[in-house]
């Protein structure tokens, strides 16, 4: 995924900077020759560097991301602000995480519509309803445009609509496929709960390889399971964030 986006995003700044380059050679020429030497400004530095960094700090190296982390800001986010995401999209605990940072600083609450969506604009009933193989119905469609549109009706016009009296959260519960209103995320009184895995035998479920789902911990001396991982041949998979 870092390596597409990264090099993808690297065409596109080489090809910025080649736009740049002809410009100044073209028609600020005279400005470009007066700098000594030429070659030390800014429009002949490595447009990969910036690449080379990305590449070079996994997201572990928490001190080097951490300068351009939103969470050091939250106190200083005085305006209202809409969350979407998708419970199927790979920035999904990004989204949660910096909801529920504002909500704990901020006095003008945020709000947050999650659904059984992937990465994307929603503007496709199609992509809205299926996800690979699953489809959770028309429930799953929302009207976007209506959405952001009543949002910032709201809040910069002083609209009297839906926002002020709807609750915070509007969630997707898959398999019900059915929405939810929270006044908060989490919900009030939901705690987390730990399942493990387990050797064994799975009831009433033909599985290629067999197992339990437990509340408790494993006791005793249960060997784990392992598989081999090939980044250039990966596991096939169904379901999990995507982009």
């Amino acid at each position: 995924f870092n390596c597409r986006w990264g090099f993808n995003q690297s065409v596109f700044a080489l090809e910025n900077r080649a736009r740049q380059m002809k410009n100044a050679i073209t028609t600020d020429l005279e400005d470009l020759i007066s700098r000594v030497p030429p070659t030390r400004q800014s429009l002949f530095e490595n447009p990969f560097q910036w690449l080379e960094d990305f590449f070079s700090h996994p997201p572990e190296d928490q001190t080097y991301w951490e300068q351009w982390s939103i969470a050091r800001h939250h106190k200083e986010i005085e305006v209202p602000v809409l969350h979407i995401g998708g419970w199927y999209d790979i920035f999904l605990a990004g989204t949660l995480a910096h909801y529920a940072g504002l909500t704990a600083v901020t006095p003008v609450g945020p709000g947050s519509q999650v659904g059984p969506w992937r990465h994307g604009a929603l503007i496709d009933e199609e992509f809205m309803s299926k996800v690979g193989e699953l489809d959770f119905g028309p429930a799953a469609c929302v009207g976007y445009n209506k959405l952001v549109q009543d949002w910032f009706d709201h809040w910069l016009k002083g609209t009297e609509n839906a926002v002020e009296v709807s609750p915070r959260v509007h969630v997707f519960v898959m398999g019900v496929n059915e929405w939810r209103q929270f006044p908060n995320w989490p919900p009030p009184g939901v705690e987390p709960v730990d399942f493990y895995l387990h050797t064994g035998l799975s009831s009433g479920i033909d599985t290629l390889n067999a197992g339990t789902l437990d509340r408790d911990p494993p006791a005793g001396d249960q060997p784990p399971d392992h598989y081999s991982y090939d980044p250039l041949h990966p596991v096939g998979t169904i379901g999990g964030n995507t982009l």
